[in-house]
């Protein structure tokens, strides 16, 4: 890579620049996420950069929050972000993902949406007492 603060002088610095194809992502599984985290959220695409870490970024729009985790990259094809804990209920959240930190893609749109499903809630328990054996 060459480098000109004047377009007349260039200076031809020691860094490698790569142009790649942006990634595509065909699948995210599951799209029903735990509101306790630790999920292994699945996704499947191709263009995927070996030996990066990628980051998933994890947007919630109602509480203007955003999380970033690294992700595991398994193949070309597949990796693995961890869901993060979020106690907010039946909220679709985006989900972007990096393999420079710097360029984040969307992996999540209106047709495939992430949503963390409302927590179980107990309003009685019958019978309230039983018998030790």
């Amino acid at each position: 890579m060459e480098v000109s603060v004047d377009g007349t002088y260039f200076f031809h610095a020691q860094v490698f620049f790569e142009y790649r194809i942006p990634p595509l992502f065909l699948d995210v599984s599951p799209i029903r996420l735990s509101v306790w985290g630790e999920v292994d959220l699945q996704i499947e695409g191709k263009n995927f950069i070996l030996g990066t870490v990628p980051i998933c970024r994890f947007i919630f729009p109602s509480s203007i929050q955003q999380v970033d985790l690294a992700g595991q990259l398994v193949s070309k094809e597949r990796l693995i972000c961890f869901c993060p804990r979020h106690l907010l209920i039946d909220e679709e959240i985006i989900l972007q993902l990096s393999f420079n930190n710097q360029e984040f893609y969307e992996v999540t749109s209106i047709e495939n949406t992430l949503i963390y499903p409302e927590k179980a809630r107990i309003t009685s328990i019958y019978p309230t007492f039983g018998f030790a054996n």
